[in-house]
């Protein structure tokens, strides 16, 4: 694996962490009542989501290029766990808005 694509793996395990965390942190101030934060926390998240997406659509346009392109574990890891990431902050968003409705907000 090239160093180049290696950085982009990286980045799309990084950008898909922040992004989950910060979809679970939107939780937590949703329960907390801080719903303005936790609107902010979701937009954040998914713009950080996003992030990971143009470096994993990189990717995907490289290898349409680059027959030669490895296909590795970590590869394999970093895709995953950017669905995961994303999944998580769609759950998150949908329980916001159930505890939002649940306390008539």
């Amino acid at each position: 694996m090239s160093e180049q694509l290696l950085q982009q793996v990286m980045d799309i395990i990084a950008h898909a962490g922040e992004g989950k965390s910060l979809a679970m942190e939107a939780l937590v101030s949703c329960r907390a009542g801080n719903y303005a934060e936790a609107d902010c926390m979701l937009a954040r998240s998914s713009e950080v989501i996003a992030g990971a997406h143009e470096v994993h659509r990189q990717i995907l346009a490289q290898s349409a290029t680059d027959a030669e392109m490895p296909v590795s574990f970590l590869l394999v890891h970093a895709a995953d766990y950017m669905t995961a990431a994303g999944t998580c902050r769609d759950l998150a968003e949908e329980m916001v808005c159930m505890y939002k409705e649940m306390r008539h907000v």
